[in-house]
């Protein structure tokens, strides 16, 4: 979500200069320009609608939810209406449509659920076998982590972790690393040790999630209480390492 906050702000930032040179002068590579950003706004509103519908609104932390999909809805419409018909608009609706984005935009800024929403990850790259249960997983992560429970979260990324290293080998070698019983750690150095994995900066993440898992897990020498700032980064090191490494199969 925040990727695509920051894109719509950049072309806002674009499309704001590009009202000013067509009120100076109007030709045909600006209304180009207009176009072009005014595209690339709906593009990322499109796939702020998507993560959206993702979130799961039982809860009263969601309130707001509704009023982001209808300012959504409310942008998409005015961009698809005036779309078609850009180069025969006159430059003074032009400006008019850019005010109106421009103010629905915040509108939409304030009423977005950005925190739970940047801990969604699109799972329609991973395969059925395994897609319900890492669903289900990053439901509990989310849960536990707006919950306050940040060692559960942290766990809980150690499952996805093994979930997905262990299909990564299956797919590799065959074999099952979940039927077999290995451990997380063993699971790490097995996939590197047979080249289902050679990139080591990603050995280091997950070397990073599963020691979060194991503190979070078992008795430690000193008392480990990880917070928001020390939970959050590992989440969204679990979220990257699912998109490379399930991305990595059908590549």
């Amino acid at each position: 979500m925040i990727d695509e906050l920051v894109a719509i702000r950049k072309e806002m930032a674009t499309l704001d200069a590009t009202v000013k040179f067509l009120q100076n002068r109007r030709t045909s590579a600006r209304l180009t320009a207009y176009r072009t950003s005014f595209l690339a706004i709906k593009e990322n509103l499109i796939k702020l609608r998507l993560r959206l519908r993702r979130i799961k609104t039982s809860s009263e932390e969601y309130d707001d939810l509704d009023d982001a999909k209808e300012a959504i809805e409310v942008l998409l419409d005015l961009i698809r209406k005036r779309e078609p018909k850009i180069d025969e608009t006159a430059t003074k609706t032009l400006t008019q449509d850019f005010r109106d984005i421009r103010s629905g935009f915040s509108e939409l800024s304030g009423s977005l659920p950005i925190e739970e929403a940047s801990f969604l990850v699109d799972l329609s790259i991973v395969p059925t076998e395994i897609r319900e249960e890492l669903e289900i997983d990053f439901d509990e992560v989310r849960k536990c982590y707006f919950a306050g429970a940040y060692k559960a979260s942290l766990s809980i990324c150690g499952r996805v972790l093994e979930v997905v290293l262990a299909r990564k080998y299956y797919e590799t070698k065959k074999i099952d690393p979940i039927h077999s019983r290995w451990f997380i750690g063993h699971l790490i150095r097995k996939c590197f040790e047979d080249g289902v994995l050679n990139d080591r900066a990603v050995e280091d993440i997950c070397n990073l999630i599963n020691k979060s898992r194991i503190d979070s897990v078992h008795k430690t020498v000193t008392l480990y209480k990880p917070g928001p700032d020390d939970t959050k980064p590992i989440i969204e090191f679990t979220i990257g390492l699912v998109k490379k490494l399930l991305q990595m199969r059908i590549a």
